[in-house]
Order: C-alpha cells, then structure tokens, then sequence
C-alpha cells in the first residue's frame, strides 16, 4: 500500500496512520495551507488498467459528498487519484472515538447512539438521489462523551476499467448485506443491515473483526443467545428486523426504524400480576381494623420488581403521603413474589358512609402504576350494640323449653331435669365456636357430641333415666335454635376456636339460654332451680349494664374527633 504522495496534493502533509482495513488506509494529516488536521483515506482499487482515469469515475459521488451539510457527518473537503486508487480528504473529528474502543455502554447510552445514526441515515436517504454510506461498523462510528455519534468514511464500490460496479469492495465481511455482497440493487434497507450489526455489536462488545461468532450458519444473527439478559424482547426483535438477510423483511428505511425504536421499551421490564384487583371490605363494629392481603407476581425472568404503594386523593390535592387511615405492610418492596397485608382504620372513618379509593401500586414495569378499586362500608356508630332480638328470641325459646321441660317432668323431679338441659348450655357455647366455618345446622351435632354423654351418664346414676333423655331432647332443641340465632343473627358468623367460644355474643345467649330455661322451670318446679337462676341473671344482667355503658363512652368519644375524620 502506498502512502498519499504529496505531488498528488501538496497541501496535505501525513503525520501518522490511524486506521487500515482490506483495501483502505486512513491517515492523520495536516493541511499545509490552513493548518488544521484532516483525516485521509486512501482507497487502493489495484493497476488492472493502468489508464483508469481514477477518481474520474467518483467525480459524481464525491462532488455529492462535499455538500452534506448534516451535523453528525463530516465535511468532505477534497479528493484526488492515486496511481492505484484515490483519496478522500475530510475534516478530523476531535475530542471522539471510534465506536469499537467503547465498553460497557449501558442500554440508555446504546439507545443515544442508534437514535443518533439512524438519524443521519435519514438524511441520506432524504437527498436526491439517495446516497448509500456502504460501509457502517464501529470503526466508522465517532462517538464523543453525549453519546452524539458521527457516521465517517464513507465506503466507495471498485469501477473497473468497463464501467462496472463492484458494490462488495466498499463494505467490510460481516457488516454488508447479502444484496451488496451479490452486487446486487441497494434500497434504503441496505444501510439498516450495517447499522443492525454495528449495534450488535457494541451491545455484545464483539469486536469487528469477530463479528463471524455469533453469526448463524446461514449468516443470520443468533441474538436471543447473545444478548445481554436485561435487553428487553421488543428490543431483541428490532434488531433481527434490522439484520434480516432479505431486505425486503427489514424496516423499509431509517425512519420506520427510528419510529419503531423511539416506541418501544429497550430494558426488560418486570410485568406485574397484582390479584385482586378490587376489594371490598365492610366493617361489622366501628372503629374496626380490617384487614386484606394483595399478592403481588413478576413473570419475566431476569428482572427484579420494585414497587411502593400510594393512595389516590379525594381531592385535586396530590399527597406524597399515605392517609393515616390506611397502611401497607411492606410499603415498599423489591421482589418478584410477595404478599402485602393492607390495614384500614375505621375509627378516622365517618360511620354509616362508603369510601371509594384506589390503591395504587406504582412498579418499574411497563404499566409504571397499578390502580386497585378500594371500596369500604362503614357500619353505623351504634353498630356494636346489644343484640337485644337475638337475646329476646332466645330467652323466649328457653322459657318455653324450659316450661315444657318442667310440666312434663316435674313429678320425676325437677332438680334431676334440668341437669343435661343446663349441661347443653356448655357444649353449645363450645360447638358454635370450633365449628364456625361449617354452617348453623352443625350447631345442633354439635351439641349433641357434648350433652349425649353427660346425659348418659346422669341415665346411669339417677332414676328415670326416661325423664332425663327426653329433658336431653327438649334441651338439644331449645339450644339448636339458640346456635342458629348466635350465627346468623349478627351479622357476620362467629369466630371460630376459643375465640367463638368465649366471644360476647357466644356468652351472652348462654347465659340467656341458661336464663330462659331456669325461669321455665322455676315457673313449673318450685324453687328447686333459684341457684341456677340467680347464677345466671346476675352475670348477665351486669353484662348488659357495661354494654350500655360502653355504647355511651363511644358514642362521647366520636362527637370529639368527628371534625377531625376523613371525609368520603
């Protein structure tokens, strides 16, 4: 290869060679008359006919050439024959690398890049006629501290002494297309298979010169392998459009491609499953903490969900705090599977009112925000009241049980009848408690698991032991209507456990029942059953006395924080 000779222009003096590739040269030079630095390179065609006129065969492209006037080309300032080839003189670009020298680009500076070239490609594709650069790759790429990159060095076809063009001598193997490797008509989509390349690249830091290992056997991109994991699918499937061996599958010219790539997300993205996605809780007691659980999914692999929760404003207000009426447990989290237990205060709530909200969970994923209908009842501020019907009903059910129990059975002895009748009371308490989930109906088996065996076993020890099965009968009735008024009487089914079993309302009806039924039989029996009937009046007469009691204080103590509560 021959160095620019200064008979060919003596105006430009070379100072070192910054590049070589196949058939081409490039050199750091200066220009004698203006004293700036120029970059010069020199293409070698070879001496099949020495009396090749040279660049009298580009005079077209490079008089085209010296007019571009697009910020990210350079400016092409002269070009002159050499006996083998010609030279192309343009302004040297400082303060700027070639893009192969680049490493560890992130995804947002790759997208700057290829934002930047696709827009010079376009103003190429703008002039008329169109011009071709023929020859992208990193090398040919300028990029400066922006990530502003410069398309350089343009590549030139052979044109032999016939005329003939060799499009394939103007590119660099692994970077032209296959319609420019046959010689074969470019179109717009010719330059979008370099550019596809060049980006690829630098996304897998694969140097030029082994841009062969991660082609497929029939020269395709095998991107789905090489790719770094946090390339989001939209981005992977741009760049196979891009680097299609058929031009007529790739983007039709470069501002389809930078259309498409301005609209798609290039970072995977988590995608957040957020169940449910509405929720309704209504509060049975005022002043009630209910709460829910969100589960909350990623499905994509390789990426990590992050989130924090907000709450819509009931105002044109915008608050960057939660309302303290309501709290998330975690309020922030980063993770792909996880449960979020959500409580609501109802005590900063006006009672009788119903709060339309949306929770909003607000993610890095391609949604950004989550919204999940909230809506809350709450119950009047007498709701915790005394179930006086339910109390009632089953004091009026026990009197007549016990009434029929006595008259029945009184001449066998009232002390001895009410024996498994006071005992069902126990087991009823206990039934309607551990079995809270199964429905009012096993309130009865219930009852019957507990009283059958002291009934036995009163059966076995004391006469008439047919007077105490059928107090056993009328006990097992009387208290199986009670368990159905306890479960479906208040509004919501009891606790289940211990928690049921030793409940207000469980130990109310109780001592209602035990009430009833002693009064029944005091009004058929005599005086044989006053011990039972004042052991359970007087609990339950000083139950009734705090409730009353406590409906009051509540009552006091909501008129002082009403004008403090949250509106709905």
């Amino acid at each position: 290869m021959h160095q620019p000779k200064q008979s060919s222009a003596s105006r430009y003096q070379t100072v070192r060679k910054i590049g070589q590739s196949t058939n081409r040269v490039t050199y750091l030079a200066k220009d004698n008359e203006t004293g700036q630095p120029v970059a010069i390179k020199q293409f070698f065609f070879g001496k099949d006919n020495p009396d090749w006129a040279g660049a009298k065969a580009y005079g077209s492209d490079c008089k085209t050439l010296r007019y571009l006037g697009h910020p990210r080309l350079p400016k092409y300032l002269n070009f002159f024959p050499t006996p083998d080839g010609f030279c192309a003189v343009r302004e040297y670009k400082t303060a700027r690398r070639p893009l192969s020298t680049l490493k560890n680009l992130n995804l947002k500076q790759w997208r700057k890049v290829a934002l930047s070239l696709l827009d010079t490609l376009i103003y190429l594709q703008s002039q008329t006629p169109r011009i071709f650069h023929r020859n992208i790759k990193p090398e040919n790429v300028l990029v400066n501290k922006r990530c502003n990159a410069d398309l350089v060095d343009f590549g030139f076809p052979f044109i032999n002494h016939q005329g003939k063009v060799n499009e394939a001598t103007a590119g660099t193997p692994g970077f032209m297309p296959r319609e420019q490797l046959r010689n074969k008509e470019l179109t717009d989509a010719t330059d979008l298979y370099g550019l596809g390349a060049t980006l690829v690249c630098l996304l897998t830091q694969t140097p030029s010169g082994e841009i062969s290992r991660i082609l497929g056997a029939d020269s395709d991109f095998d991107l789905q392998s090489v790719l770094p994991k946090e390339a989001s699918y939209e981005l992977v499937e741009w760049l196979e459009t891009m680097t299609q061996i058929s031009p007529v599958r790739r983007y039709k010219n470069a501002s389809e491609a930078l259309e498409v790539l301005q609209s798609i997300e290039i970072v995977r993205l988590p995608d957040a499953i957020v169940q449910p996605q509405t929720l309704v809780l209504q509060a049975s007691e005022y002043g009630e903490i209910l709460r829910t659980t969100l589960t909350i999914r990623n499905t994509v692999p390789h990426t990590l969900l992050q989130g924090h929760w907000s709450v819509s404003p009931s105002s044109s207000k915008q608050s960057k705090k939660l309302p303290q009426w309501i709290s998330f447990e975690p309020e922030q989290f980063e993770s792909n599977e996880i449960e979020c237990q959500i409580a609501i205060d109802t005590s900063k709530l006006l009672p009788d009112q119903t709060y339309n909200r949306d929770i909003i969970l607000r993610a890095n994923d391609r949604a950004r925000k989550h919204p999940i209908a909230l809506k809350i009842l709450t119950p009047s501020l007498l709701s915790v009241k005394l179930p006086l019907i339910p109390i009632f009903g089953t004091l009026g059910v026990a009197f007549l049980g016990g009434c029929l129990g006595g008259a029945l059975f009184a001449g066998f002895g009232g002390g001895l009848t009410s024996l498994p009748l006071v005992s069902v009371i126990f087991w009823f308490g206990l039934g309607i408690g551990a079995i809270g989930s199964l429905g009012g109906i096993f309130n009865i088996w219930s009852a019957l698991g507990g009283s059958f065996p002291i009934s036995l076993g009163a059966m076995r020890f004391f006469p008439g032991r047919r007077v105490i099965g059928l107090g056993f009968s009328v006990g097992l009735i009387v208290f199986g209507i009670a368990g159905y008024v306890a479960r479906y009487c208040f509004g919501r089914e009891l606790p289940s456990g211990l928690s049921g079993l030793l409940s207000l309302n469980v130990l109310l009806l109780s001592l209602t029942a035990m009430f009833g039924i002693s009064l029944g039989l005091l009004a058929t029996g005599g005086m044989t059953n006053l011990i039972v009937l004042l052991s359970t009046g007087i609990p339950l007469g000083v139950l009734l006395t705090l409730q009353s009691i406590k409906q009051g204080q509540r009552i006091a103590r909501y008129k002082s924080v009403k004008p403090h509560l949250v509106k709905p």
